[in-house]
């Protein structure tokens, strides 16, 4: 049983170690469909282009070799692309709180308890972060984003989104302000979706997937 599930993946909790994940490609994003959709032209880019899972391992090995604590301490490990019964899976850790419970996506925290003052601090741990020694990720979303609580204290993991080649950089100057603009993107988010909440507009099947108990 999957405990979530995104646009083009479910993911399982892995069988042998629960503090993995597996994320399968659903059977409408898998590799050879995606190829089979585009026109002549993009039928002619190799298979690995298309395939969410590689593209996702190669940018977290690519993060964790590159960067510091201070971007590493937002991301989860990978461990490859094992073969299972429903096809090739990315294995990753799997973001627990302190008591087990797997954590809560940031839209998800936002939605069930507000943006209080551990959220708050967490944020602004984040934001600093990001700001130090950013990675050149796609933009960032409160459903892409896990609140791990643990010792009293919380820490945001960038689950998903994190580009084809997380390492790419221009100017410093550039790179600064593109840094700054994602960061004002997502606090936009944030706030848009605490609006959404006080207008009782959530997007529900979202909030309401994870299984947090598995």
């Amino acid at each position: 049983t999957p405990f979530s599930q995104g646009g083009n993946r479910l993911c399982f909790v892995h069988p042998d170690n629960p503090d993995r994940c597996l994320k399968v490609l659903t059977e409408t994003s898998k590799p050879e469909q995606r190829r089979a959709d585009k026109g002549f032209l993009g039928r002619l880019r190799p298979l690995d282009a298309f395939d969410e899972n590689q593209q996702e391992h190669a940018a977290l090995n690519t993060l964790w070799a590159q960067f510091n604590e201070s971007i590493t301490a937002h991301l989860p490990k990978t461990y490859g692309i094992p073969a299972t019964d429903m096809g090739p899976a990315h294995e990753m850790d799997l973001i627990r709180d302190g008591d087990g419970r797997i954590a809560q996506t940031l839209e998800q925290y936002l939605w069930n308890i507000g943006q209080d003052e551990p959220l708050q601090e967490a944020l602004d741990t984040f934001c600093a972060d990001w700001l130090s020694n950013a990675p050149s990720t796609r933009a960032l979303l409160p459903h892409n984003i896990v609140i791990q609580s643990r010792n009293q204290s919380l820490n945001l993991v960038l689950i998903d989104g994190y580009g084809r080649n997380p390492a790419a950089c221009g100017p410093r100057a550039w790179q600064n302000w593109r840094t700054r603009s994602l960061l004002e993107q997502f606090n936009r988010r944030v706030e848009t979706v605490l609006q959404r909440k006080e207008n009782d507009e959530a997007p529900k099947p979202r909030i309401s997937i994870l299984k947090r108990s598995l």
